[in-house]
């Protein structure tokens, strides 16, 4: 499974969903988006607005639900 967090530093809820993957022993890299603005871009244009941006094998999560994570990886 390949999980990608796209976030920014100053982002609460982009925090608490890694420390949610963390918790959950779910490996994953992040993206700062300040670093990338054409991915956030990619996310507008998509209609995601909404930090953090979660690519868990291609399925796409905007924002940080618990229970969208946890449907998402499969998990309780």
């Amino acid at each position: 499974m390949k999980v990608i967090v796209y976030s920014r530093p100053t982002c609460i809820k982009c925090k608490q969903a890694k420390a949610f993957l963390k918790e959950k022993r779910i490996s994953f890299n992040e993206l700062n988006i300040d670093e990338h603005p054409d991915k956030m871009q990619k996310f507008i244009d998509k209609g995601l607005m909404e930090l953090p941006i979660i690519d868990i094998d291609g399925e796409l999560i905007a924002g940080y639900k618990q229970t969208d994570l946890k449907k998402a990886l499969n998990i309780d």
